[in-house]
Formats: structure tokens, sequence, C-alpha cells
């Protein structure tokens, strides 16, 4: 395989819904940016970043804890991606799901449960990240968020806090 870089500038645009009392909703535009760097031979952790979110300054560790089977031409590509990180407020730890698709087959997820279980976590407390994103109705421009392009891997599933898409969606509403 081709040598891959020691490390990567990422920009990464996003949105989330922005609800307050007596207006309506909105679409809240963010960018995050950061640095990526691939440790070598480190059993602790795979890369870490530094980066820059709402104004405060984060320190992540990402580490790839499991992958599906690849012996199993049912089970569709993902990796399940832990990270931990701090900012000068807090400290904070979750885990990713990235697949090819918006969504994972129900053959995948048997394994993600596993390895979610084998690592301690709750599979419950993950909740479906929504990849039609919020801005589903607004017309597409190129790259820009909403268009249909598909990046190599997208963030399917996410735990940071035991909560339910549901629930998330009813404490904006």
């Amino acid at each position: 395989s081709a040598a891959s870089p020691s490390a990567m500038q990422l920009d990464v645009d996003f949105s989330m819904p922005r609800q307050r009392r007596a207006n309506a909703p909105t679409l809240y535009r963010q960018n995050l940016q950061e640095k990526i760097v691939f440790d070598k031979a480190n059993p602790l952790r795979h890369a870490h970043t530094e980066g820059q979110m709402f104004g405060l300054t984060f320190w992540e560790n990402w580490s790839v804890i499991g992958e599906n089977d690849a012996s199993n031409p049912a089970e569709p590509p993902f990796k399940f991606v832990y990270y931990n990180g701090r900012t000068r407020q807090n400290t904070y730890e979750g885990a990713f799901v990235y697949a090819r698709t918006p969504t994972l087959a129900p053959e995948a997820m048997a394994s993600v449960h596993r390895i979610a279980r084998e690592a301690g976590m709750v599979p419950d407390n993950f909740c479906k990240i929504r990849n039609t994103g919020f801005e589903a109705s607004l017309p597409a421009q190129g790259g820009e968020p909403g268009s249909s392009a598909v990046p190599a891997y997208l963030g399917i599933y996410a735990a940071e806090a035991a909560t339910t898409e549901d629930e998330a969606l009813a404490r904006i509403a």
C-alpha cells in the first residue's frame, strides 16, 4: 500500500438546527479546523489532533478499535473509532462508526455492537447520525453541504451522551 501522510489539515463544514423561542427554526453553520497527526507504532492511539471549534482549542487522541470482518462478504466496510479529548474547560470521550454509505446494513450492526461491548461501551447509548442532514430541503451547490457528494467514510453512529436522536430532537423542539 502507498505510504500515508504523517499529518494533514482538516477543514470540516457542518450544520445543526437552531431553535429559539418565538422564532422560526434556522440552520446554524459551523466550521471545524484541526490538524491530525498519525502516530507511528503507538499502542495507545493511532492519531492525535489539535483544532478549534466554537472558539475553543481542543486536543484529542483517536484510535481505530474495530472494523468490519473482511472475511465476511455480507458485512460492508466500516471503521469503529474511539476518541478522548480535552479543552481548557472540560474533558470528553466518545466514539464513531464510519462507513462508506449513509446507513450501515443490519448485517454489520451485530459486529458494531460487539466491538462496542468489548470496549466497555453500551450500544444503547449510541445514537444514529442523521446523514441526510438538516439541509436536505436546501438546494445543493457543488460540494457544499446538502450536495450529493459522498465522502470516503461517513459517520453513521456516534456516542457521546446517553441519548437517542428522538430525545435530542425533543430537547430542541
